[in-house]
Order: structure tokens, then sequence, then C-alpha cells
């Protein structure tokens, strides 16, 4: 079996025994997290208390979020901005 094959055989019997896992995140250990439910306004509050609030320009809408609001960039030009941290 050519060495090529071989690799190949191999990479993919490791992909298929470790499977996916999930990385967990303890929530005192973010820098940041924007849920961005506020609804309405041009700033995005960050949740963590760190003071990493990002501003939301003009063409940004507020929408229907998969729990509570969330953030409507269908127009393909809004954006949140949190400057350089």
């Amino acid at each position: 079996m050519p060495i090529r094959s071989l690799c190949l055989y191999f990479s993919v019997l490791w992909i298929s025994l470790t499977g996916v896992s999930e990385a967990v995140v303890r929530e005192g250990d973010l820098l940041v997290r924007w849920p961005f439910d506020e609804n309405n306004g041009t700033i995005a509050s960050d949740a963590t208390g760190n003071g990493v609030d990002a501003r939301l320009n003009s063409n940004t809408l507020w929408g229907v979020g998969k729990s509570r609001g969330g953030l409507d960039l269908s127009s393909g030009t809004g954006f949140a901005d949190a400057g350089p941290h």
C-alpha cells in the first residue's frame, strides 16, 4: 500500500474514532460576550462586565434572535465595532 494511501487511511480512521468534541468555556473565563439582545440603540453591551461594548454602524438593524433580540445583518453592510482591545 503506497504511503499516501496509508496516511489517508489512518487520518480518516483517527477522525472517525475521536469524533467531534465540544469546548466548554466557563463564563468567568470570557474576555467579552455580546448577547445582542438590546433590541434597540447603537450599542451592544458586553455581558461580562469588562466594559468592551460594541458600537453598531447605522446600517445595522435589530431583529429577531434565537432566544431574544438579535442583529439583522441582511443588508450586507451592517457591522458591530468593538475597537482595538
